[in-house]
């Protein structure tokens, strides 16, 4: 008998429905599609449904990647959620409880709903699982499971290996979930945390920043390498403070998606860093930007839940007064350093 998650189970998932094609959900559609899986793909956005359609590309945001003419494309959120077991909720943070409003009425009953999204909601600091589950009716509270990890959208759309942590309280859930989407090339680790998961694809996007204004400003590794040996530890005060464990931060989701979100080119955050290290300021940098900077918003709530937890994050303020224009770029040295 085959255990849950190998090639064989992983064909008895039904539909798997994506909400959002951004560059993430592009890269899910692109990556993980394969003979026997049905996927559909939704964007609100007519102008990128025209691409995948035209040219089985998402030239807006992920250019470059194809995706299979199995994947089903559509504007129409009823159209998508209709018979599926799997809903992606692939969305910026600041959208999700929106997406999740809408989509509600529409998620089958007996779905899973997986949350891909990074970030915590402005204001209430909840998690997006947290979110997400606020908007759906009773059945679904419960069927949320949240994965995260070093998932690059251009290199998850081109198949390059891959490994993630979903987590949900009923791991049978997260089972599910990995027996759906889980290939060759892309591997899932379960886990209980969900709190300890969701904090950590949160905050290492704040410290991506800072790792890119140590670039910009030419500091070398040596920096970098101290910036986020403190990075983790804050981030492992953040996850407590969030009811998450230390030992999930040493994982995918933890040091796992630090690491890579604060080292490659292909990392919005870092890039917003790198700018700023230069001199440029914030809305110089993303007015150019197709693609959510999800590390701004982390910055902000990391700073909001240090002032009501009474958590010391330094590395932590010290970004947060780089992008709000307090502090010059050069204070990173001092944050780093021990």
């Amino acid at each position: 008998m085959m255990e849950p998650g190998s090639e064989a189970d992983s064909s008895r998932g039904g539909k798997v429905a994506i909400l959002g094609a951004g560059s993430l959900g592009t890269a899910l559609a692109a990556g993980l599609w394969k003979a026997g899986r049905r996927f559909a793909l939704w964007t609100i956005e007519d102008d990128v449904a025209e691409s995948l359609r035209a040219y089985r590309e998402n030239v807006k945001y992920l250019p470059g990647i194809k995706v299979p003419r199995e994947v089903e494309v559509t504007t129409a959120l009823e159209e998508a959620l209709n018979g599926a077991a799997a809903v992606v909720i692939a969305v910026p943070s600041h959208v999700v409880r929106t997406v999740a409003r809408r989509a509600a009425p529409g998620v089958p009953p007996d779905a899973i709903l997986v949350s891909t999204a990074k970030g915590l909601e402005q204001g209430t600091l909840l998690r997006m699982s947290q979110v997400i589950a606020e908007e759906m009716p009773d059945p679904l509270k419960g069927r949320i499971v949240a994965v995260s990890g070093p998932s690059l959208a251009p290199e998850l759309g081109q198949g390059i290996p891959t490994g993630v942590d979903a987590a949900c309280e009923d791991v049978e859930l997260a089972r599910h979930v990995r027996g759906a989407l889980t290939t060759r090339r892309f591997r899932f680790k379960i886990r209980r945390d969900v709190a300890g998961v969701e904090a950590g694809g949160t905050f290492k996007n704040l410290y991506a920043i800072g790792a890119g204004v140590c670039d910009g400003l030419g500091l070398g590794s040596n920096t970098k390498a101290a910036l986020l040996t403190k990075a983790l530890g804050e981030m492992i005060v953040c996850s407590r403070a969030l009811g998450g464990k230390a030992s999930t931060l040493y994982g995918l989701s933890g040091i796992g998606d630090l690491l890579v979100t604060a080292t490659s080119t292909h990392s919005r955050n870092r890039t917003l860093g790198e700018h700023l290290g230069k001199g440029h300021r914030v809305a110089e940098v993303t007015r150019g930007m197709v693609s959510v900077t999800e590390g701004v918003d982390a910055a902000q709530c990391a700073h909001e839940l240090a002032v009501q937890r009474k958590l010391r994050l330094p590395v932590a303020e010290t970004i947060h007064k780089i992008l709000n224009g307090t502090d010059k770029p050069d204070a990173i040295v001092k944050a780093a350093l021990p």
